[in-house]
């Protein structure tokens, strides 16, 4: 039986082949998700070359819905180098997806660290005093939130800037692609460091 994403989703938005998004939601592959249920958005791509000539390039977001076993996969890939106008559409289905789930994400995220929560971003952890980054012997390296200095993403990693003593260092936080809402986490270091 074919869903009417239409009726459930609303007027659809923009087609971009398999992956439609709606006013209410987005849908691939017949799988939908609506904007109010998206928890987490993981993005990520990789690109592969020979000798310096490039082979293989792609970008991917999922979308889940935490409370539901929905998952929604998109990927955008290309032999040798990606054209301008794919990147473009990548870049446009990534922009209307934060547009839409952004301010929801964004206030939960302020009121589970207000409840003094300890969010987990699987690559470390953050409460409203400190980051945790696992050691691999056990135990966590804190960085207070006083000390961040800022982020920056480089080369598929996030890092996070922050003041040790007298000096700038960084700490690589992890793999963009592994990072849940890696935008939320973008936009509370950019603000916590823009206080200091």
């Amino acid at each position: 039986m074919e869903l009417d994403l239409n009726n459930i989703l609303g007027e659809q938005i923009l087609n971009g082949g398999h992956l439609s998004i709606h006013r209410k939601g987005v849908a691939y592959n017949g799988n939908y998700i609506l904007w109010d249920n998206i928890d987490l958005i993981y993005v990520g791509g990789t690109k592969a070359s020979i000798n310096l000539i490039p082979t293989f390039e792609d970008r991917t977001i999922a979308l889940v819905d935490e409370a539901s076993p929905n998952r929604i996969d998109f990927s955008l890939s290309s032999v040798f180098r990606m054209r301008r106008e794919k990147k473009q559409t990548f870049d446009d289905i990534y922009s209307i997806i934060l547009d839409n789930v952004l301010q929801q994400q964004w206030a939960k995220f302020v009121q589970a660290l207000q409840a003094g929560e300890r969010l987990n971003f699987r690559e470390f952890e953050l409460t409203q005093e400190a980051f945790y980054f696992r050691k691999f012997f056990g135990g966590y390296k804190q960085i207070d939130i006083a000390q961040v200095r800022g982020c920056d993403i480089s080369q598929g990693y996030f890092y996070i800037r922050y003041q040790d003593k007298q000096k700038i260092k960084e700490k690589q936080a992890g793999e963009v692609s592994r990072i849940p809402n890696i935008h939320i986490l973008q936009t509370f270091v950019n603000t916590i460091a823009g206080r200091s």
